[in-house]
């Protein structure tokens, strides 16, 4: 799917569901602080920086393939995204 800077992060992610994504949970993950409304009932978070930007990156996977989706800010919105 295709994603547009700034796009909230809620919207990319009902994107990737409804292309076949899967979210990826990470083994060694942070761990999502109550109330975090960037990662709160996305068990695809990787990580979520405290302070700056509060940037965050989230991990998808789909047949074999791997994605990475980076946001920004709170709520989360989308900055950028890399394949492995």
């Amino acid at each position: 799917p295709k994603f547009k800077q700034g796009e909230d992060y809620a919207q990319v992610r009902s994107k990737l569901l409804n292309a076949g994504w899967k979210p990826r949970r990470m083994p060694d993950a942070d761990q999502c602080m109550q109330g975090d409304d960037r990662c709160q009932g996305r068990p695809e978070m990787e990580a979520c920086a405290g302070s700056g930007r509060a940037n965050c990156r989230f991990a998808w996977k789909r047949a074999g393939a791997l994605l990475t989706i980076f946001t920004v800010g709170s709520p989360a919105v989308f900055e950028a995204a890399s394949n492995e």
